[in-house]
């Protein structure tokens, strides 16, 4: 039986739009499928494989604005598998933008593969397939962002998905510090300041 998001079971901040999640205060068994229901709900329609056991986690803090949502993610150890060919609603149409904080994660999307780990971007589209792998604990900051902002910004996007991006040069450095500033404070911010 798959437990589901109770009004208890969720963290609403103060500021609109954010919301904490977390698989703490669950017993052993039903974390893994309370945490398959809280990405479903955020994310995307994918199937997690993890092992329930007593030392998994998962934990989101998150905060939308308009049509942009950043998140604060982390987990244990798990694969995650997208295979459906086309978003199943409006909120899936989306690429994620990963910035890795912690642990590593192989992503796989269109032939491509990149691994990824602290202080690492990569970006891939949440409608098409895709193949995510956590060996070990992680942590990463999603900004989930609309695929025509980003069609209309970005020439042959669907050719860079699932590539590796150092955030060593100065301009990745501003955007990793700017992403983890964000990340710091989700639950801060009215409206209006994430706007």
């Amino acid at each position: 039986m798959n437990p589901k998001l109770h009004p208890e079971t969720i963290s609403a901040t103060p500021a609109g739009g954010a919301i904490a999640l977390s698989t703490d205060g669950l017993l052993p068994h039903d974390r893994v499928d309370y945490w398959r229901e809280m990405i479903l709900r955020l994310f995307a329609d994918v199937e997690i494989g993890a092992i329930p056991n007593p030392d998994f986690f998962g934990k989101v803090r998150s905060q939308k604005c308009e049509s942009l949502r950043v998140s604060d993610v982390g987990a244990a150890a798990q694969a995650v598998n997208r295979r459906h060919l086309q978003p199943t609603c409006r909120e899936e149409d989306r690429y994620f933008a990963v910035l890795m904080l912690e642990g590593t994660e192989c992503l796989e999307q269109d032939g491509n593969r990149a691994v990824i780990g602290p202080g690492d971007f990569s970006i891939y589209d949440a409608t098409r397939p895709h193949y995510l792998t956590f060996e070990n604990n992680w942590r990463q900051i999603i900004v989930s962002v609309p695929r025509t902002c980003i069609n209309q910004l970005v020439v042959n996007m669907e050719c860079r998905t699932a590539t590796r991006i150092s955030t060593d040069s100065p301009v990745g450095r501003v955007m990793r510090s700017l992403l983890e500033s964000i990340a710091s404070q989700i639950g801060q911010f009215t409206p209006f300041e994430m706007a």
